[in-house]
């Protein structure tokens, strides 16, 4: 537990080096934003719900930040990127585990993560725009773990190299 905590720490000490706010969002959220990340309908069944109160728990911290920012006027061009360093705790079912319930409890995926999140503006001309910002600082705490890096999201070494390199 305490590696973790000095994982997160570090992992938010550089990120607000690199002007990205700090931000500790809530577990709970509702629907609405959940469609707006894409996460509805994909991965429905692999949120929980708490029917009662119309609310879902998290399996990211965009989810929250993505309805922050969906009730609030839009922000003038001018004024983006908006970067947060979004520290959650994250849910998820265990889906096609044979003891996903078992001796009276809950299997759950259930752990905490630091996510770089950046409000951009669309840019047809450059749709990396906002991705651009988090690969450097991703970068500079995998290798300062000694850790490899893999290109995420769907982007390839060479998307990779040539961002680096310009």
């Amino acid at each position: 537990m305490l590696l973790e905590r000095a994982i997160h720490s570090y992992a938010l000490d550089l990120l607000i080096q690199r002007d990205f706010t700090s931000i500790s969002v809530p577990s709970l959220v509702q629907e609405t934003p959940l469609i707006g990340t894409g996460m509805f309908p994909k991965a429905r069944d692999e949120t929980y719900a708490l029917p009662a109160d119309d609310l879902y728990l998290a399996g990211t911290a965009e989810v929250a930040l993505v309805g922050l920012h969906s009730r609030r006027d839009p922000r003038p061009v001018a004024s983006l990127p908006i970067t947060y360093a979004g520290i959650s705790p994250c849910f998820r079912r265990e889906i096609g585990s044979a003891s996903a319930t078992c001796a009276g409890l809950l299997r759950v995926h259930q752990f905490e993560k630091v996510e770089q999140f950046v409000l951009c503006a669309a840019d047809a001309a450059s749709p990396r725009t906002g991705t651009r910002s988090c690969w450097a600082p991703r970068s500079s705490i995998l290798q300062a773990l000694g850790l490899a890096l893999r290109g995420g999201g769907g982007l390839h070494r060479a998307t990779w190299a040539r961002a680096s390199s310009g």
